[in-house]
């Protein structure tokens, strides 16, 4: 493209690449839901196709900087700043949808959690439960806690000159 013609189309570049009728789709599902007219839910090739073709178009700009001459399609501007706010839209809109689903799941579990119970009998084993010990058992706390054998000193006591 650039050898004949020394110059690069960006609707050349993106022909076929499914970039602009998912901008146009997701701004019209996104006039639909501000009407409340229908709902959206944003999936993951919606987003990686906006992504995709919002870093297509930061490139050409990155190129229009360098090669302006070549690279002189100044409508991509305009093409990235509708794709940031339709990339911002579908994320805040992905996670409210995430939230309520995240929400529902949750009272769900609680609904069945309360239903259920548990059979008589079936409580604690012995000693999974703290005694009246305050201290985690650890080696430290074990050996403080066990008498020291007859015959040596207690903690803070001197010791002989015996030993």
């Amino acid at each position: 493209m650039h050898g004949r013609v020394f110059e690069v189309d960006f609707n050349t570049v993106i022909q076929g690449s499914g970039f602009m009728e998912t901008l146009e789709y997701v701004e019209d599902m996104k006039d639909k839901v501000e009407k409340r007219v229908a709902t959206f839910s944003t999936n993951s090739s919606t987003l990686k196709l906006l992504e995709s073709f919002h870093n297509t178009l930061v490139f050409y700009i990155w190129m229009n900087f360098r090669t302006p001459i070549v690279y002189s399609d100044l409508s991509v501007i305009n093409l990235k700043e509708r794709v940031e706010t339709l990339l911002n839209w579908s994320l805040a809109n992905m996670s409210i949808i995430e939230q309520k689903r995240a929400k529902e799941e949750y009272l769900e579990r609680l609904r069945d959690t309360k239903s259920i119970t548990p059979p008589i009998g079936s409580g604690p084993r012995p000693g999974k439960f703290p005694t009246k010990n305050k201290f985690p058992k650890t080696r430290q706390n074990e050996e403080r806690l066990t008498p020291a054998p007859a015959g040596l000193p207690k903690a803070g006591a001197a010791i002989p000159a015996s030993l």
